[in-house]
């Protein structure tokens, strides 16, 4: 374990590290348009412009979860690096505000804490924020993503870590870069789905927690100043380790 003196020591490269692995992993492969500022309506989905619906600081609907929804599979090995691997599932659960009208919802993307390392998207804090958000307005989705006992793919290029991180840093570091390829993955998924769930593709926020953060700070498009995936929002992943 880390004495307090040695974990300053260390704590500011593995801030730089991991943002630095955030950004390699969660840039955009594709060129990003410079989109216009829009106003709050949005085109549905026979091009009909519909306004975008309220949102309430006191309860206003009731809440339908929808749980373990396949929004991608990813590819876990046996250690990082090694060729045997085989697929798993990507999850995620979908909070939605009862309505009875054809209203376009903005929607909050939650993605739980852990450090790389674990955690859920029932994790205590999601678990109330999710039914709260949503029963004011929102469609609230909470994703599952792999740690770093799951052993997601890394590329042939991933940069090469400093030698006096543990072999526990080198895991967290490693786990950075497949748990940004699913939260991007789930951000396509949304995007491709946005019809069936009544959800403006313009109009969602994503809520992070803990060192989890910093895949947030990948999903902000850095050439568009917009949310990863707006231009892709009729594209659905099937594999994550081999998309953008």
């Amino acid at each position: 374990m880390l004495s307090f003196r040695q974990t300053l020591r260390y704590a500011p490269p593995l801030v730089l590290i991991a943002f630095m692995l955030a950004a390699r992993a969660c840039a955009p492969s594709t060129p990003a348009t410079n989109l216009p500022v829009v106003a709050p309506t949005v085109a549905g989905s026979q091009g009909a412009v519909a306004d975008i619906a309220a949102v309430y600081a006191a309860p206003a609907f009731e809440v339908a979860m929808t749980r373990d929804i396949v929004y991608a599979q990813g590819l876990s090995h046996e250690t990082w690096g090694s060729e045997s691997a085989e697929a798993m599932d990507l999850l995620l659960d979908v909070y939605e505000p009862v309505r009875f009208d054809d209203a376009v919802m903005p929607a909050i993307v939650m993605i739980h804490g852990g450090g790389f390392n674990g955690g859920s998207k029932r994790t205590g804090w999601i678990s109330e924020w999710a039914p709260w958000f949503a029963a004011r307005g929102w469609v609230v989705y909470s994703i599952d993503y792999r740690v770093s006992g799951d052993y997601g793919t890394l590329p042939s290029s991933y940069p090469e870590l400093p030698a006096e991180l543990t072999e526990a840093q080198i895991d967290q570091a490693h786990a950075l870069y497949p748990a940004c390829r699913d939260a991007k993955a789930a951000i396509r998924w949304i995007n491709a789905t946005a019809d069936d769930y009544s959800v403006s593709t313009d109009h969602i926020a994503v809520i992070c927690g803990s060192a989890d953060s910093v895949l947030a700070v990948g999903l902000w498009g850095k050439r568009s100043g917009r949310l990863y995936g707006r231009d892709l929002a009729r594209r659905r992943s099937e594999s994550v380790d081999h998309e953008p």
